[in-house]
């Protein structure tokens, strides 16, 4: 990440909170692949020359108005960001630590037309604890 890619990312916020400062904007599907890969270069790691591990497991957060709009886009949208991460990492170099998930999350705090991105490196070690019956 150099000089360049912190210039170009504070240009793109500039024109984009110029154009939406008309009113509320819905989000498209190009802004989240696009959101997904700019997560992914942001919080990658280096483990040595040559060998750098990104996220694998992505949570997009909307405003509950985009959550609706997203969520009626269905399956066939998280598929097609699955597809887009996995061609960002290979196309950057980077190794995924397991299977790719994108999911959708409503979020209050979130503003309509903008979203949030949480990242997270899961080889599927972690699993959720099998219920406990004590009858």
């Amino acid at each position: 990440m150099g000089l360049l890619d912190n210039l170009e990312r504070g240009l793109e916020r500039a024109v984009r909170s110029a154009f939406s400062a008309g009113g509320p904007r819905a989000v498209k599907p190009v802004e989240i692949a696009s959101a997904l890969r700019q997560a992914m270069d942001d919080e990658s790691i280096a483990l040595s020359e040559g060998h750098t591990v990104a996220p694998n497991s992505y949570v997009v957060h909307f405003s509950p108005a985009d959550f609706e709009r997203a969520r009626s886009w269905g399956s066939t949208l998280a598929s097609e960001l699955c597809d887009e991460v996995i061609r960002h990492a290979d196309s950057q170099g980077y190794a995924l630590p397991g299977t790719v998930r994108v999911a959708f999350h409503p979020d209050a705090d979130v503003r309509g037309g903008d979203l949030r991105v949480v990242t997270r490196l899961d080889d599927g070690s972690l699993t959720a604890p099998a219920p406990h019956d004590d009858r």
